[in-house]
């Protein structure tokens, strides 16, 4: 039997792929970015929360201040990463 278990795609991952290239998003852009690089269905994860969508993901970003805003533009903060 198949299992329909959703892959959790750490929140290490995104930054390191679509943040990490410099460039600034709005809001709007930046899940939608995520949303196409990863997929519609994906889920994302961090070391403390599972199961977020890519809205809950950005939101979470910017809520733990992994995201520098500038304006209506967020990019990764120079500090945004954890060491691990």
């Amino acid at each position: 039997m198949e299992s329909t278990e959703i892959e959790q795609v750490h929140a290490h991952e995104v930054m390191k792929t679509l943040l990490a290239r410099g460039q600034a998003y709005t809001r709007e852009g930046l899940t939608d970015a995520i949303r196409k690089h990863f997929g519609e269905q994906a889920r994302f994860e961090t070391c403390s929360t599972k199961g977020m969508s890519a809205h809950e993901l950005v939101l979470f970003l910017i809520h733990r201040r992994k995201l520098a805003q500038s304006g209506d533009s967020f990019q990764l903060a120079a500090a945004g990463s954890c060491s691990h």
